[in-house]
């Protein structure tokens, strides 16, 4: 009997001894789920912060690929509208030409017809006239007031040279041979399409001055720009293609 209940007894306390083991494996169990968890939230916090950057990302790309296309179909419109410059103002030398070469003509063999003589007069000043607005002094959407003026000489190189060019040549297109108004035309619409570009540059600057929250360099850049602009269109107004 009492063997029988030292066997009691003794399996009792192996009962007890696997119980602490159990609830001891039970804890290092929650332990290391509490652990993995805390793992995985981490794991997911850095998933969920790795998604957000290729969203700015890949945003930020979208953006740049359709400011791009903009930018090159306004440069493809220039070159477009400078082209039909190009071909409006051969058109216009070759009648203003022809005009001259009649007028000497008639001038030679026909003294007394004045009549005609004033009507070819009359179409080689509306071909000046025509010049004239088609290189007016080109001017800005906004009247921004630069700091400083340009230099000729601080300008970039390549703008310096074409200014440095017209500088060189005659204001006076009506008097100047063919070759000299060749010059002057070639000279103005290279400026012309380089301040429509300047123009362009600073409208952009100006909107992104608006929106940047710490706008000084942008400032700066544009006001290099404004007046490289002043410059060029200042040059510009040099020329007269009409006597009156």
């Amino acid at each position: 009997m009492e063997s029988e209940s030292n066997a009691a007894i003794s399996a009792l306390a192996a009962l007890q001894n696997r119980l602490k083991e159990l609830e001891c494996e039970k804890d290092n169990l929650e332990n290391e789920v509490a652990h993995l968890k805390m793992r995985m939230d981490k794991k997911e916090s850095s998933i969920l912060l790795r998604e957000q950057e290729i969203i700015k990302i890949t945003t930020r790309a979208e953006n740049m690929v359709l400011n791009s296309s903009k930018t090159l179909s306004e440069i493809n419109d220039l070159r477009k509208e400078n082209c039909t410059l190009n071909s409006q103002i051969r058109d216009l030398e070759e009648l203003l030409n022809d005009s001259k070469s009649k007028l000497f003509l008639k001038n030679t063999k026909r003294q007394n017809d004045k009549i005609e003589i004033e009507m070819l007069n009359n179409k080689i000043l509306e071909y000046e006239f025509l010049l004239s607005i088609l290189f007016q002094s080109p001017q800005l959407l906004k009247n921004f007031k630069s700091k400083s003026s340009c230099d000729i000489d601080l300008l970039p190189m390549d703008l310096r040279r074409i200014a440095k060019r017209l500088l060189s040549l005659p204001t006076e297109y009506y008097s100047q041979p063919i070759e000299i108004k060749r010059e002057i035309i070639q000279g103005l619409l290279c400026t012309r399409e380089i301040t429509s570009k300047l123009s362009y540059d600073i409208h952009k600057l100006e909107k992104q001055a608006s929106s940047n929250s710490t706008p000084r360099y942008t400032t700066i850049e544009m006001n290099t720009l404004i007046n490289q602009f002043k410059t060029l269109s200042g040059i510009m107004k040099r020329f007269v293609f009409s006597p009156h």
